[in-house]
């Protein structure tokens, strides 16, 4: 549920629901990647960047680039955008 508000754009819904799977499962990298990126979204990048910091905490080597690459569930790629663009806001590396 949380990347689909996130995906359209409803990013306090994405962040209520993403935070509480976060809290649940907090090595989860996923999620703590869209976290970061809905926080990110709504100009609260304080805890867009705490969220970043535990992506790389979770995955040191992890790149924006990487998982676009490997994964991208998106058709159309201004969605993919979407999200990449969330998370250079929050601060994770290319």
């Amino acid at each position: 549920m949380g990347l689909a508000h996130y995906m359209l754009r409803q990013y306090e819904p994405a962040i209520a629901t993403l935070g509480e799977a976060a809290s649940r499962s907090p090595r989860h990298r996923s999620v703590r990647q869209w976290l970061a990126a809905a926080y990110a979204q709504v100009g609260e990048l304080d805890h867009a960047r705490e969220e970043a910091e535990a992506v790389m905490q979770i995955q040191p080597d992890y790149g924006i680039n990487a998982v676009g690459k490997h994964f991208s569930p998106f058709k159309r790629p201004d969605e993919a955008e979407h999200l990449f663009d969330g998370l250079r806001r929050a601060g994770l590396p290319e």
